[in-house]
């Protein structure tokens, strides 16, 4: 609403279990063959901000299971970038981040999905 958009949620990867591996592999840091794997990009569980107030909303309830989907469907290979995405949104950030350089935005703990529950999209967030 702040950004004059409709109110939606914003999920994010649970990035506990990727510190948790890194953590516990941190003697084979140079070798990524040695981590388990669960805390990697396809078993991250996806998450929202505010979740307590969330579980109590059941538009927000609703809106979160649609992302939830959205984005496991399109990590899973199941649903294709222009099914998931905003595609002008996502090139706009897209070029922005190499324009400026900040790739960082683009670590998988920082990355920030808005769901637009007008759309069904999801779209990045800087």
């Amino acid at each position: 609403e702040n950004n004059h958009r409709r109110e939606g949620i914003i999920i994010r990867f649970d990035e506990k279990w990727d510190w948790i591996e890194s953590n516990q592999f941190k003697k084979f840091a140079e070798k990524t063959e040695h981590r388990s794997g669960y805390g990697d990009y396809y078993s991250l569980p996806i998450v929202t901000f505010n979740n307590n107030s969330t579980i109590i909303d059941s538009i927000k309830i609703k809106q979160l299971n649609s992302a939830q989907f959205i984005l496991d469907g399109f990590r899973n290979g199941e649903i294709s970038t222009s099914q998931a995405f905003d595609i002008e949104k996502l090139s706009s950030y897209i070029a922005l981040v190499d324009l400026f350089g900040g790739v960082h935005s683009t670590a998988l703990q920082n990355i920030r999905l808005y769901y637009n529950p007008i759309t069904n999209k999801l779209e990045c967030t800087l």
